[in-house]
C-alpha cells in the first residue's frame, strides 16, 4: 500500500498534542501566509512577536538564526564552544515548541562578540552565508521578512550583519542568476515586503512618523494566555543565557520600519492573500479544513478524523508544491493526534555500538473510536508484517531483534561531523536543519480512518527516576570505546630554572567501554605519556602522567579506542539539563599540549565557583592547591587558612551567599590575603547592587573583542607583572576569541590602580580590564580579562598571569611546583625548629621557677 503522507521523524513530537494544541494547529492550517524572522543568535528573536504571528494571525512563522550561539557565555554549566552551540540549539527548539514558530539556521559560526558588521561578514564568508540565507528564503518562501536589527549602530557586529544579509537575500532569492546551484532543489522566490522590527529599548529615540505600529499584546483564548505570557515561557527556555522573563499583559505596541517591497500602511500582512482559495486546487482543502475546525470537540477529537482525511486527499491536487508538502505533514500529524493512537518503540539500553544487536519492543494502542489498522513495521533492514486491526484500549505488541550495521554512522550532529572553520561550519546538508534525525526509528505503516500513513517512531530508552518520574531518551549509536579527557588543552608546567628536569602534569581521563578492547595514547614529539596503552573491559577513570621537555613545541595528543572491529578516536560529553532532552555529544578525543615556565603559589587557594568556569581545574593541573568554598564556609568559615581566594566568573551574579557576605572577603584581604574577582556581568538598566572592590568601582559593558589587540602595561614594575613570574608582551600572544569583557567603567583613582590599557581597532583605550586595590595588608583585584576562555585553550600567558594575580601581596609564599626547597631553605626550617624548642624550654623554666620560688 502506497502511503499518502509520511510524517517525518523530526515531526513526531507534533502528534503528541492535547486538545488546545490540536485546535491551535487547526487554526493555523486555515492560513497559508508565511513570515520569516531573521537575526543572529539564539535569544535574539522577539518571542512575543512570534507568539502574535502564530496565535493571533495564524501565520506559519519561522525564526532564522544565523548562528547556534557557540560563542556565548554559559550560566548553567561549563560547556563552551561546540557544546554551547548544541545546548542553545536545543533551547531554541524548546522555545519554538512553546510559541508555535519553526526554527531554521545557516552554517555561520558564532565566533564571539564582534563590534563591526564587516568583521562578522569577513569571518563568516559573506557570499557563503548569504547563500545560506537565500536558501532558507527559497525553501520557506515567506511573504514577509522581518529583521531584528538595524544595519548600522553600536550593537553586536553579528546583529548588524544579519540585517545586511536579510536585505540582500530579499532580492537575491528572486534572482535566478544568484546561487543558481540551488535551483535544482528550490525555485526563486520574491517576498512581498521586508521590514525592520525596531526594538522597544531604542524608543522613543529612533521613532519615525512613517513607522507601522502594531499592537502584539493580545490574548489567546484557546490557551488562556496573553501573547506576553506565551513569550515569557518561550524566552525563559534560554536558560544558559540567564534570560528568564516575566509575563506581560495588556497592549504591546511594536514598531516596524519599511525596508523593501510593497509598503504596508495598516497591517504587516497587507496585500498578502492568506486564503486557501487563492491557490489552484485549494478550495476543496479550505472546505474540509473549515468542516474540521467547526466540528472539533475537545472531549471527542476523533470526530473530525473523516474531515482531516478529506483534506489530506484534497491537498494532493494543490499545485503549489511547497504548501502541499507542508499541509500533508500537518494534516497527517493532526490525524494521528485526534485518533488518540499511542505508538512506542522501546529499548532496554540507551546506546548500541555499530555491529551490535538491539531488542526493540513495539506498542500500538488505540484509544478512541477512530478505526486504525497496523500493517507492518520496519527498523533498518528488518521488516515484519503485523496485519492487525487495533481494538479500543487493547494494546498490540511486537518485539524485534535488529542488527546494527558495522558501518552504521555514529549519533552526532551534522554541523559537528567535520572540523569547522573560524567562522563557518562544514557540511553539505541543507543548512537550516535544526537537529539530526534519530539514529534508530521504527517505521509503522498504518491506516487511520481509511488513510494510509507511514509514521516514524524514534526508538527510545525509558527509565524511572524516583524524583522526576519516568524519563526517556533516544537510543544512540555510539563508539565501542570512547576516551574523554578532562580538558581539551593542557599546559605542562616547567620549573623556572634551566636544567634536565622534565615538565610534568597529570590529566584525568574517562573511559567508556561498551565492548572490551584497549586504549592507546599517541603523544606528540617532545612529550611522553604514561600509561601509553592499557586494556579495558569496563568503564573506568584513569590519570595520565604527562611529561615534556622544556623546549617541546605545542602538539596534539590523541586518545584512541581499539576493539577487534577497529579503532576510533572519540570523546563523549553527556548533556544533562532539566529543560533539555538528554543527549550525547561526540567530539574528537584530542588534547592540545603546550609547555611554559612558571611558578605557582604554594599556599592554599580558596575557590568560589561560578557557572561555566574551568579556571580552577586548570590551576590544579599546574600544581596549585585549590579548595572549593561552599556557601556555609563563605558565611561562617575560617577564611584565613587560604593565601588567596579566587572568585569564579559571574559568581557574583549567581551566588546569593557571596553577595550577602562579600564584606568577609574584603576583611580577609585587609588581614593580608588576596582576592581575585573574575568578570561579572552588569544588568543593562540597574546597578549590580554589590561592590566588587572595597573602594568605589563600577563595572560597565566595555570589552575588547580582538584577541590580538595590543596591550600596554601601565605599571610594568607592579608586583602583578613581576611576582612570581615576569609578565611581558609574549604572555598576551595566542589568545582566543577575545581579550576580555565587562571591564571596570569608573573607579576611585586614589585607591584603585588600573594596570592595563587595550583597545579594539579605531576605538578609545579601555583601562578597566585589570584593576587592583591594595587593602590593608592584602589586595583585591578585578579581572575582566577572559581567562576563563584562555586557560581551557591552554594559553601559557594566561596561566602565568593568573598565578601572579593569586600571589599574596607580601609574596612570601611562593614556590615552584614540584621543585625541591633550596639548601638555604632547609637550614632556615631547622633554625625555626630550634628556636621553637628554646622558647618552650624558657617557658617551662619560667613556670617552674614561679611555682617553687614562692
Amino acid at each position: 500500500m502506497t502511503p499518502e503522507v509520511i510524517i517525518a521523524s523530526l515531526l513526531w513530537s507534533m502528534v503528541h498534542m492535547n486538545a488546545v494544541e490540536i485546535q491551535q494547529r487547526l487554526d493555523r492550517l486555515l492560513v497559508i501566509g508565511r513570515v520569516l524572522y531573521v537575526a543572529a543568535h539564539p535569544d535574539d528573536e522577539n518571542t512575543q512577536l512570534l507568539a502574535y504571528l502564530t496565535h493571533a494571525r495564524g501565520a506559519r512563522t519561522a525564526y532564522l538564526s544565523l548562528t547556534r550561539g557557540d560563542g556565548g557565555q554559559n550560566l548553567i554549566g561549563s560547556e563552551q564552544s561546540p557544546l554551547m552551540g548544541v545546548i542553545r540549539t536545543h533551547e531554541l527548539m524548546e522555545a519554538r515548541r512553546i510559541d508555535g514558530a519553526e526554527q531554521l539556521f545557516t552554517r555561520a559560526k558564532d565566533f564571539g562578540y564582534s563590534k563591526r558588521s564587516d568583521e562578522a561578514l569577513k569571518v563568516w564568508g559573506k557570499d557563503a552565508t548569504l547563500g545560506d540565507v537565500v536558501w532558507a528564503v527559497r525553501r520557506f518562501r515567506p511573504h514577509l521578512i522581518i529583521t531584528r536589527f538595524p544595519e548600522t549602530g553600536s550593537t553586536h557586529g553579528h546583529h548588524l550583519a544579519s540585517a545586511i544579509l536579510a536585505r540582500e537575500a530579499f532580492s537575491a532569492a528572486a534572482d535566478e542568476s544568484r546561487f543558481p546551484q540551488q535551483l535544482k532543489q528550490v525555485q526563486p522566490w520574491q517576498a512581498h515586503r521586508l521590514v525592520y522590527n525596531v526594538p522597544n529599548r531604542f524608543m522613543p529615540k529612533e521613532a519615525r512618523d512613517d513607522d507601522l505600529i502594531v499592537d502584539i499584546g493580545g490574548f489567546d483564548a484557546v490557551s488562556g494566555m496573553s501573547h506576553g505570557e506565551i513569550a515569557a515561557q518561550s524566552r525563559s527556555m534560554h536558560k544558559s543565557q540567564g534570560f528568564g522573563a516575566a509575563r506581560r499583559f495588556g497592549p504591546e505596541p511594536e514598531r516596524f520600519r519599511h525596508l523593501s517591497g510593497e509598503r504596508a500602511k495598516t497591517d504587516l500582512l497587507e496585500g498578502v492573500d492568506l486564503d486557501w482559495s487563492s491557490l489552484k486546487g485549494g478550495a476543496a482543502v479550505k472546505t474540509a479544513l473549515r468542516a474540521a475546525r467547526s466540528g472539533f470537540r475537545p472531549d471527542a477529537p476523533g470526530a473530525i478524523a473523516d474531515d482531516l482525511v478529506k483534506a489530506l486527499r484534497a491537498v494532493r491536487d494543490v499545485e503549489d508544491e511547497g504548501v502541499r508538502s507542508w499541509a500533508q505533514e500537518q494534516l497527517g500529524a493532526l490525524l494521528v493526534a485526534v485518533s488518540g493512537v499511542l505508538l512506542e518503540a522501546r529499548s532496554e539500553t540507551a546506546a548500541v555500538v555499530p555491529g551490535g544487536e538491539l531488542k526493540v519492543k513495539l506498542l500500538a494502542l488505540r484509544r478512541g473510536a477512530v478505526p486504525i489498522e497496523w500493517h507492518d513495521v520496519q527498523i533498518g533492514a528488518t521488516k515484519v508484517e503485523v496485519a492487525s486491526a487495533l481494538e479500543d484500549n487493547d494494546p498490540v505488541k511486537k518485539e524485534l531483534k535488529i542488527g546494527v550495521p558495522k558501518k552504521a554512522p555514529f549519533s552526532t550532529f551534522p554541523w559537528l561531523q567535520k572540523p569547522p572553520g573560524p567562522g563557518r561550519y562544514a557540511g553539505d546538508d541543507p543548512p537550516e536543519i535544526p537537529l539530526p534525525k534519530p539514529s534508530l526509528s521504527a517505521r509503522l505503516s498504518l491506516t487511520i480512518a481509511g488513510a494510509p500513513l507511514s509514521v516514524e517512531v524514534p526508538v527510545r530508552h525509558y527509565s524511572v527516576d524516583r524524583v522526576q518520574g519516568e524519563q526517556n531518551r533516544e537510543v544512540e549509536v555510539l563508539p565501542a570505546i570512547t576516551v574523554t579527557p578532562a580538558a581539551k588543552a593542557v599546559l605542562v608546567p616547567c620549573p623556572p630554572t634551566t636544567g634536565d628536569e622534565a615538565c610534568k602534569t597529570k590529566l584525568r581521563v574517562s573511559i567508556r567501554a561498551r565492548k572490551p578492547g584497549s586504549v592507546r595514547v599517541e603523544a606528540p614529539k617532545g612529550y611522553a605519556v604514561s600509561p601509553a596503552k592499557l586494556d579495558v573491559k569496563s568503564d573506568r577513570e584513569i590519570e595520565l602522567e604527562i611529561s615534556a621537555q622544556p623546549d617541546a613545541a605545542p602538539g596534539t595528543l590523541r586518545l584512541i579506542g581499539e576493539t577487534a572491529d577497529g579503532s576510533s578516536s572519540w570523546a563523549e560529553r553527556a548533556l544533562k539539563h532539566n529543560h533539555l532532552p538528554a543527549r550525547t555529544v561526540l567530539l574528537p578525543a584530542e588534547v592540545r599540549l603546550t609547555t611554559a615556565q612558571l611558578r605557582v603559589p604554594a599556599t592554599v587557594i580558596g575557590h568560589v565557583a561560578g557557572p561555566g568556569d574551568e579556571v580552577a581545574d586548570g590551576l590544579r593541573r599546574i600544581g596549585a592547591k585549590i579548595e572549593d568554598i561552599d556557601d556555609e564556609e563563605l558565611a561562617h568559615g575560617e577564611l584565613d587558612r587560604f593565601g588567596a581566594i579566587l572568585i569564579g566568573v559571574r559568581a557574583f551574579n549567581t551566588r546569593d551567599e557571596l553577595r550577602r557576605h562579600h564584606q568577609r572577603l574584603f576583611d580577609f584581604a585587609e588581614r593580608g590575603g588576596t582576592v581575585l574577582v573574575q568578570y561579572t556581568t552588569k544588568p543593562r538598566r540597574e546597578p549590580l547592587g554589590v561592590p566588587l572592590l572595597p573602594y568605589k568601582m563600577d563595572i560597565g559593558r566595555g570589552r575588547v573583542t580582538d584577541e590580538t589587540a595590543a596591550i600596554e602595561l601601565l605599571k610594568p614594575d607592579h608586583p602583578v607583572f613581576t611576582t612570581p613570574n615576569a609578565i611581558g608582551e609574549k604572555d598576551f600572544a595566542g589568545w582566543v576569541q577575545e581579550r576580555g569583557l565587562y571591564f571596570g567603567a569608573t573607579w576611585d583613582d586614589k585607591t584603585v590602580t588600573p594596570l592595563l590599557s587595550l583597545a579594539d581597532p579605531k576605538e578609545p583605550a579601555e583601562k578597566g580590564a585589570l584593576l587592583v586595590a591594595d587593602h590593608g595588608k592584602g589586595r583585591v583585584i578585578y579581572c575582566g580579562l577572559s581567562l576563563f576562555r584562555q586557560m581551557p585553550a591552554g594559553v601559557p600567558g594566561a596561566y602565568r598571569l593568573i598565578t601572579n594575580l593569586l600571589a599574596r601581596r607580601d609574596a612570601a609564599a611562593i614556590a615552584t611546583a614540584d621543585e625541591p626547597p633550596p639548601v638555604l631553605g632547609r637550614w632556615r626550617n631547622l633554625y625555626a625548629v630550634v628556636i621553637g624548642l628554646l622558647a618552650l624550654l624558657i617557658a617551662a623554666f619560667y613556670m617552674i621557677s614561679r611555682r617553687y620560688g614562692k
